[in-house]
């Protein structure tokens, strides 16, 4: 939401009956708060649970995520896991971006990164077609992990 300007534009570029909700950790932004508009922004940070979950309590579940926030691993991995599952509807969207910065060591807070998070997702999503059979696997603590 940087300055505004995606707010601006979802306005213009999504139906005028949608609600749109940004979140900033700069609290200057709450100046783009106009409920008139149906365009709110609530000031938090993306690794906070507890925020995410208030912001699902209040205007969600959503139709479409856009994780456009801090490129820091374990932010898009906290992001993801409050708001995919609790903050989206059921043939809702999320999209991250900025995910080149999982290949930037600048970045990196911990060794499993977003874009490690969503390869697993992807391996899981097709466990049935390969020889492991199954998630378990994939689950941490598991003594067959891979």
């Amino acid at each position: 939401m940087y300055q505004g300007g995606s707010l601006v534009m979802w306005r213009r570029f999504l139906h005028a009956d949608s609600v749109i909700v940004g979140l900033d950790i700069d609290p200057s932004c709450a100046r783009f708060d106009d409920p008139s508009m149906q365009t709110h922004v609530r000031i938090g940070c993306q690794s906070n649970a507890d925020f995410l979950r208030h912001v699902v309590e209040e205007f969600g579940p959503f139709d479409f995520i856009i994780d456009d926030g801090s490129q820091i691993s374990s932010h898009m991995i906290r992001s993801f896991g409050e708001l995919f599952g609790a903050g989206l509807v059921a043939k809702g969207i999320y999209i991250a971006g900025d995910t080149h910065a999982n290949f930037r060591n600048d970045y990196w807070d911990q060794a499993h990164s977003s874009v490690d998070l969503r390869k697993d997702l992807v391996d899981v999503s097709h466990a049935r077609y390969l020889k492991l059979r199954g998630p378990a696997p994939f689950q941490n603590g598991h003594p067959n992990r891979v």
